[in-house]
């Protein structure tokens, strides 16, 4: 199965200011600068020197454009075609074509598709590949994603590593930036003799960030655990689970850092707990090409007879996101 090992560092976000020709002002006081790019009936699109933000009109106080008079906020009950225009502002109604943008079913997508190869020859011969591929979905209150994983590698003629997973989620923001989770994790793993792993998770979850430059989030709460192995036996229990999910862009983009890991604790066996995790460093290139490498780990405190508790792995990949 799929073991990533917990490598990641979580760096400091380091801030400065800077005077833009914009200035928003929120009801709780705090003034924020950028270029204004859209406003539209229920959100602010501020482009500032630490990354895009998207603000709620209901948090705005007041809009201030520089050599004009304050905008006001407008009532999000105002149909888009009475709201007022200012020069150096886009109009207040969605810009033309902006259904395309968001593309199907009116969500915002993005995702990725990545591929990895080793080959090793001399004393030993070692080839592997690794395939992954995520998409996600955006809606204001809405989140999904669907990701998928394949692994395969051989020693000397030997298989050993064969694995693959999907993972589904479903995320409901009903308050700020609080959520409610809804997941599913499918795994099979052949060396690690388990024909069926299944994972549902719900819990409580806190976007920290959701920045164009961050984003972080975490998720608690209970889960159950099923598992199907090769000698025929099967077991199942409650858990409890927790997840973390970091990434984050460094100097305009030039780099990026990327944190992933969750754990599951059964209530009736505290010690059998299961942990995976992938972190590592992705490249942008150019049009879309990215570089990432990445170290995983997965420790599995009961696992089947005859295969280890840990399971560590590297791998280098090149790969495309939109």
């Amino acid at each position: 199965m799929l073991r990533h090992i917990l490598c990641a560092v979580m760096l400091t976000v380091f801030a400065s200011s800077a005077l833009a020709e914009n200035q928003v002002t929120l009801k709780n006081g705090d003034q924020l600068s950028g270029d204004i790019t859209m406003q539209g009936v229920s959100m602010v699109t501020l482009k500032t020197a630490y990354g895009v933000l998207e603000i709620p009109q209901s948090d705005i106080d007041v809009i201030t454009v520089k050599g004009q008079d304050e905008i006001p906020v407008v009532s999000m009950d105002v149909p888009p075609e009475l709201l007022p225009q200012k020069e150096n502002v886009e109009s207040l109604a969605p810009a033309a074509g902006e259904e395309d943008v968001l593309g199907w079913w009116g969500a915002l997508w993005s995702g990725n598709a990545n591929l990895g190869a080793n080959l090793k020859t001399g004393n030993s011969e070692t080839n592997g590949i690794t395939i992954d591929a995520t998409t996600k979905a955006k809606w204001e209150k809405h989140r999904a994603e669907v990701s998928v994983v394949y692994n395969r590698e051989e020693d000397d003629g030997r298989v050993s590593v064969d694995n693959q997973s999907i993972f589904g989620a479903y995320d409901y923001y009903f308050k700020d930036k609080w959520f409610l989770e809804n997941a599913l994790k499918l795994e099979q793993d052949d060396i690690d003799q388990i024909d069926l792993r299944a994972r549902y998770n719900a819990g409580l979850g806190h976007q920290f960030y959701d920045q164009d430059d961050l984003h972080l989030k975490a998720v608690a709460g209970p889960g159950y655990l099923y598992e199907e192995f090769a000698d025929g036996t099967d077991e199942g229990d409650l858990t409890l689970h927790a997840k973390l999910d970091y990434d984050q862009k460094f100097y305009d983009d030039l780099f990026r850092t990327f944190h992933k890991s969750d754990v599951s604790v059964p209530f009736d066996e505290a010690d059998a707990f299961l942990f995976q995790s992938k972190s590592g460093i992705r490249i942008p290139l150019k049009k879309g090409i990215i570089a990432s490498f990445e170290l995983g780990f997965d420790w599995d405190n009961a696992p089947a007879a005859g295969t280890t508790e840990e399971d560590a792995s590297y791998a280098f990949k090149l790969g495309y996101e939109w």
